[in-house]
């Protein structure tokens, strides 16, 4: 997907996966994209990303997105550009400036991306305020949760607000 932009709300119920404002799960390449509507899902739903809500494997770079995204209690996995990343997926050049909200014992969320898993991410960085309400956790100005991720030359701005597990930059860092 390369030089494509989305101007639209995405909205799920409960239990709602892998929504994004430009693209829902994808394994491929996206490039010089950008999306400006908001994301929302309702109770227990999961990788909702203001570009794209889940990314297996694939590469996004010079993209970016400025909605918000939003989630209900329970829900995981939500960041303003990437809801999940992982399979040594490649986030570059990129940014977001969206909140990113959870309802009660949301965990997960991330500025930028909410949860990684084995991704390389370089120049990229988030400005939207990251909240979520009552047993929140995991909760990071740029990354939610991460487990053996690469950050290089990133930087996050916006408040992070919840329960436990906060962090300007990263909310937790998992081993491995």
């Amino acid at each position: 997907v390369t030089d494509c932009h989305a101007a639209v709300t995405v909205t799920g119920g409960d239990y709602s996966l892998m929504l994004g404002a430009l693209v829902g799960m994808h394994r491929g390449g996206i490039a010089n994209c950008s999306a400006t509507g908001n994301v929302a899902g309702g109770y227990g739903s999961f990788y909702l990303g203001g570009l794209v809500g889940a990314c297996t494997g694939g590469v996004v770079r010079d993209s970016f997105a400025t909605g918000a995204v939003a989630g209900a209690d329970a829900s995981w996995g939500l960041g303003a550009l990437v809801g999940r990343a992982d399979a040594r997926a490649m986030i570059a050049h990129c940014y977001a400036t969206g909140s990113t909200t959870g309802g009660a014992g949301a965990h997960d969320l991330g500025g930028l991306v909410g949860s990684c898993y084995g991704v390389d991410i370089t120049h990229s960085y988030a400005t939207g305020v990251v909240s979520a309400g009552d047993g929140s956790h995991s909760l990071g100005g740029l990354l939610g949760s991460s487990l053996g991720a690469t950050v290089q030359d990133c930087y996050a701005c916006g408040d992070v607000n919840g329960f436990r597990t906060l962090g300007g930059f990263v909310g937790c860092i998992q081993a491995g």
